[in-house]
């Protein structure tokens, strides 16, 4: 992490459930941000204004920018090998939902986000 990038986090706590050789998981998400993060991911400089004046300059402040909720189910073929699909959902709310990029015809308060992976697990070491 580069310091310019701005430090963002996330609170979330899943209510999981495994059948077989499943596992599923589903919980609610709050994001939040710092001033560098907020202003690098939802501000607009005057300089960015000046380039497209469709936008109005803004600076957002730290703050809890979104809620939301992820859900996902993990099959485990074996020891060795599983397979991850994951979905999320964020409302952008605050500072981020109040950015002149979010509220233009471009943007939306409401954030998507689905994902795979496909994992392999090995041992390192002396058993």
């Amino acid at each position: 992490m580069r310091n310019r990038d701005g430090v963002n986090g996330s609170l979330g706590a899943d209510y999981v459930h495994r059948v077989g050789q499943f596992t599923f998981a589903l919980g609610p998400r709050l994001k939040f941000g710092n001033d560098t993060f907020m202003r690098n991911q939802f501000g607009v400089t005057v300089n960015d204004q000046m380039a497209n004046p469709r936008y109005a300059a803004y600076q957002p402040k730290a703050d809890l920018y979104a809620v939301g909720a992820y859900g996902s189910a993990t099959y485990k073929q074996n020891e060795h090998w599983s397979y991850t699909v994951h979905a999320g959902y964020d409302r952008l709310r605050g500072e981020a939902a109040r950015s002149p990029i979010v509220r233009s015809s471009s943007g939306s308060r409401d954030q998507w986000t689905i994902g795979a992976i496909i994992s392999y697990t090995f041992g390192v070491g002396v058993r």
